[in-house]
């Protein structure tokens, strides 16, 4: 063989080792990600069982949703209206958002979320369905 074929050839087989390589390492992330998706549903079925659920004398989860690496809970501050003018929203948020994160970062019960790192979203609407505000914590890495 002349060293023209030689490096065509060669050439060729590298083309379709790498290829092969990438094709077969993203299906084998895919496969991954679409586990750890269901996995992710399975949870959100769970939980969807047991809602409209009332959690304290304020708060009410009406229903848990997943997408992408995202675990997202529906929740209904029951006491609150929108339109209340004593109502702080931002002060509300911060205090709500800084419990969960706290929760996501030390319940043991979390430890498969930190895990995976699972984005975990909240979203909060008022007594009568408006939005309020929302929130995302997501694992602190140190």
């Amino acid at each position: 063989m002349e060293d023209g074929q030689k490096k065509l050839v060669s050439q060729i087989v590298l083309f379709i080792v790498v290829f092969a390589i990438a094709f077969f390492g993203t299906k084998y992330v895919m496969s991954a990600l679409k586990s750890e998706n269901s996995e992710l549903k399975k949870a959100v079925a769970e939980l969807n069982k047991d809602c409209p659920k009332v959690i304290d004398s304020e708060t009410r989860l009406d229903s848990a949703s997943t997408f992408d690496n995202t675990f997202e809970y529906h929740f209904t501050l029951i006491n609150f209206s929108k339109v209340d003018p004593k109502l702080n929203i931002e002060s509300v948020k911060k205090e709500i958002q800084y419990s969960a994160q706290k929760n996501y970062d030390t319940n043991p019960a979390m430890a498969g979320f930190r895990e995976k790192d699972v984005l975990l979203k909240y979203s909060y609407k008022d007594k009568a369905g408006k939005a309020l505000f929302d929130f995302t914590v997501k694992t602190n890495k140190k």
